[in-house]
């Protein structure tokens, strides 16, 4: 079974699509199981102040039902509601289930990197340590927070790689950025800066090579990313060793910190339709450290940029870290 024929199970897709359609600023009013289908009503304030009532009709077949599309239709007209019918595929008058989280900014996976717990959790296993009320190893936790980070901003799964096969020699995680960039991820716990080596580096390096191979013909390997609450080389020694891990991977090594991260999930949890309108690509495929300036630079140029496809909704709250 396929990745996209997992997804189109009914209640992880509706799952899915209930948390995307929340952080995009819609209010979720019903959702019913019909016949081949999900239905659900929602609602959302436009640039002037108006309420858009919504009917989204979710199937998991390649179209919708044909059968039962003049019934929808009706029933959206009934309750003055724009109908947003979507597949597996699109179509003439349907959306593809991809293209519809892509015009919602991308899907939110999990709540977990919104949570109001999250900054805390990814903070302090940064450092190597288990946060209160939590189990497990310190490393691993962090892996699966920084997962869970990036899964938001970049609205695909990261697949989780270290942790998952222990005694093999992978990276922590591989993912996919919206302007379809793979990044090989090394999530790094530690008590003090992390110190960039090119020797600690070989692993990483290695797996990189298998990537390549892997990728061919697919999407291109845009960089390495190490994560880490700090690292202990400053930025012309780290870009230094970027450059020589570049010379031998052909990919940059681009550095991550913690706080950098939050700052990014901060900023698009408020504006969450511009991560597909980000270049991820120029912030994380290039050799050194990942600068908070340059994301708010990035983020500023897509909201002028970018011809809205529907009106800017307003901030969100934090929501509760449950799954």
């Amino acid at each position: 079974m396929t990745d996209d024929q997992k997804l189109f199970n009914f209640q992880p897709a509706t799952t899915v699509l209930t948390r995307t359609l929340i952080v995009a600023g819609f209010s979720i009013t019903s959702g019913r199981r019909q016949p081949g289908q999900v239905e659900i009503e929602c609602e959302r304030i436009d640039a002037l102040g108006a309420t858009v009532r919504y009917l989204i009709s979710l199937t998991d077949a390649d179209r919708p039902p044909r059968d039962e599309v003049e019934h929808i239709r009706e029933a959206a007209r009934q309750d003055g509601r724009t109908l947003v019918m979507v597949a597996r595929y699109g179509g003439d008058s349907w959306l593809g289930w991809n293209d519809f989280l892509d015009a919602l900014g991308g899907a939110v996976p999990t709540w977990r990197a919104l949570g109001t717990d999250y900054p805390q959790i990814v903070t302090i296993t940064s450092s190597n340590v288990v946060p209160e009320g939590h189990s497990g190893e310190a490393w691993r936790l962090f892996e699966q927070a920084v997962a869970d980070g990036l899964e938001f901003l970049f609205g695909r799964r990261v697949r989780r790689m270290g942790g998952a096969r222990p005694g093999r020699r992978v990276s922590d995680m591989v993912t996919q950025t919206p302007d379809e960039r793979i990044l090989v991820i090394d999530a790094k716990a530690s008590s003090e800066p992390f110190s960039i080596t090119m020797a600690d580096l070989r692993p990483l390096m290695e797996y990189v090579q298998v990537q390549h191979r892997r990728q061919q013909g697919h999407a291109q390997v845009g960089a390495a990313v190490l994560v880490a609450n700090a690292f202990q080389q400053d930025q012309e020694r780290i870009k230094n060793t970027s450059n020589e891990f570049l010379s031998e991977t052909r990919v940059p090594l681009s550095c991550l910190q913690v706080e950098v991260l939050l700052h990014m999930i901060e900023h698009l949890s408020r504006r969450p339709q511009l991560r597909n309108g980000i270049r991820w690509g120029r912030l994380f495929c290039q050799c050194g450290p990942i600068r908070a300036k340059e994301f708010q630079e990035e983020a500023a140029a897509a909201e002028d940029q970018r011809m809205p496809r529907a009106a800017s909704n307003g901030p969100i709250g934090r929501i509760p870290a449950t799954d």
